[in-house]
């Protein structure tokens, strides 16, 4: 994947990556054998839906060929199995067997409130994925202070220069919300509060200050003050 394969991405919400991610691993899946896809995610319902409404929605839209492929009597709410060393599983914990593709989904919402389960993924989840050709994506929006396992991920990804990259290092990418069309609300410009005026000179400067201008309209700064 871009030469790469292993992802760090802070992003904001609701831009398809999860989508796109399990795309990704169902075609890994379905035409490599024995191939384990991991999805862990930050709840019990999130992991459903994610196999659910991004895996097996695709799923169905393939050829009847590549679906007789599941062997659906020990296929469950968690599980994609096609053989006993090919599958698709999305849990909350996921520590045992190897994963050929892994996907860590929302790391900071749980570092923010669970240390205990957070360092889980930073030792048991992460693991799993030791080969060098094996594809990680840790794909999350960020919550909390600056500190903990997903903090620690970003910034190493974030430091790790073309010269120092190494199979085992992680590639970081950024998606603002600012970025999305969509966060956008149509207003008056009375609407908008001197508070968030003054928010986004200062986020406008800093921005210019990193050599990445951009400036804000007033749809996105009452987006962003509702």
């Amino acid at each position: 994947v871009l030469g790469r394969n292993r992802f760090t991405i802070l992003k904001a919400r609701q831009l398809g990556f999860s989508t796109l991610i399990a795309i990704i691993g169902l075609d890994e899946t379905i035409f490599n054998e024995n191939t384990t896809f991991n999805i862990c995610s930050h709840t019990e319902d999130s992991a459903k839906d994610l196999l659910r409404e991004k895996v097996k929605f695709n799923l169905d839209k393939l050829p009847r060929g590549v679906q007789h492929k599941l062997d659906s009597a020990n296929t469950n709410q968690n599980e994609l199995v096609f053989a006993d060393n090919w599958k698709i599983r999305s849990k909350v914990k996921v520590r045992s067997g190897t994963s050929q593709v892994l996907h860590v989904s929302e790391w900071g919402k749980v570092a923010a409130v669970d240390p205990i389960r957070s360092k889980e993924i930073r030792t048991g989840t992460l693991p799993t994925a030791r080969s060098k050709t094996a594809l990680v994506f840790v794909e999350s929006t960020y919550e909390g202070p600056a500190a903990g396992d997903f903090y620690d991920n970003i910034m190493m990804s974030m430091n790790t220069t073309e010269e120092r990259n190494s199979p085992d290092s992680y590639w970081y990418m950024f998606f603002p919300w600012y970025y999305e069309e969509s966060y956008r609300t149509e207003c008056d410009p009375k609407w908008i509060e001197e508070r968030t005026k003054t928010y986004f000179k200062d986020l406008e400067r800093i921005l210019l200050a990193a050599n990445n201008p951009y400036t804000f309209d007033k749809e996105q700064m009452y987006f962003w003050q509702e």
